[in-house]
């Protein structure tokens, strides 16, 4: 998946060219795109650039029934996430919200057990740790094979991917029982 500058320098004009990106693509008609979308799909996943007007990732929060923080396990990361929700805590409902940490370290300073210690992040808190295999594997654009291979798929926690596999299963059961309890998914 490419993201929008992503996409600009890939098909837009060439970087010695003077381009606004925003002039190419209209970022407020987001909103109304993500209303078509859910017009005709179950579930419709969102993931807003950081560089995005406040305005239009405020609409599209709105219209989320669940949001998902992603982010890396640096302390600056950690901060902008709990400042943004402290800031927009009446756009974000508590019970709408899951917290994921990627690339995550357990032996890290900011593990997931001292970052619940000094936040409100609580139960909410996921991870999912690095694993050098799967992002060869996303660079190689072979997820899929490589999730079908049994000794990834049915690794034990002990194994080579078990940890890794654990923390997938943990967040993909979260995030449906999320939904269910918010009424979205049955």
């Amino acid at each position: 998946m490419l993201g929008i500058k992503g996409f600009f320098k890939k098909f837009g004009k060439k970087d010695d060219e003077d381009t606004d990106e925003n002039e190419k693509f209209d970022y407020h008609s987001y909103p109304d795109v993500i209303k078509i979308a859910n017009k005709y799909y179950d579930m419709v996943f969102i993931d807003l650039n950081r560089d995005q007007q406040d305005e239009v990732v405020q609409n599209i929060l709105k219209l989320s029934d669940l949001i998902i923080f992603n982010f890396e396990q640096k302390y600056e990361n950690i901060d902008k996430v709990l400042n943004f929700q402290k800031e927009q805590e009446e756009l974000l409902p508590k019970k709408k919200i899951l917290y994921l940490i990627n690339k995550y370290e357990k032996k890290s300073k900011f593990n997931r057990k001292n970052i619940i210690r000094n936040s409100d992040m609580k139960k909410n808190l996921y991870v999912v740790p690095y694993n050098v295999m799967f992002a060869d594997m996303m660079q190689a654009g072979t997820t899929d094979s490589w999730f079908l291979n049994p000794k990834v798929r049915k690794a034990k926690p002990e194994e080579e991917y078990g940890d890794f596999i654990k923390s997938l299963n943990e967040l993909c059961d979260e995030i449906i029982n999320k939904l269910r309890e918010l009424h979205i998914f049955r």
